[in-house]
């Protein structure tokens, strides 16, 4: 008869076996992973998105001047021309088509 040593290590024996045994973990694919690399803070772009995205605002196109990155998220502040809206808001890459980056 096996003592209750012997049973404590076949037991962690076997649980260790079955984890080395067990495939690999999970992954996500197709994650972005931040800002495409040709934007930068103060740039000036427009950025066109998806159908529906802003349902309330009507809206498919922001332009926008680049304040801040933060993940897949940047920070549209106003442009400095006269009469432009001085409101900031932050905007989901993940809804956005394409980008166009204007000249300075």
């Amino acid at each position: 008869m096996l003592n209750r040593t012997a049973v404590v290590v076949c037991l962690v024996c076997a649980v260790l076996v079955g984890y080395l045994l067990s495939g690999p973990s999970v992954r996500a694919q197709n994650v972005a992973t931040g800002a495409p690399v040709s934007i930068f803070g103060g740039d000036d772009v427009t950025l066109q998105l998806e159908r529906g995205t802003f349902l309330n605002e009507g809206v498919g196109t922001i332009r926008c001047r680049v304040t801040g990155i933060e993940g897949t998220w940047i920070k549209c502040g106003s442009g400095d021309a006269f009469g432009v809206d001085r409101t900031q808001k932050w905007v989901n890459l993940g809804y956005v088509i394409q980008v166009t980056k204007h000249e300075k």
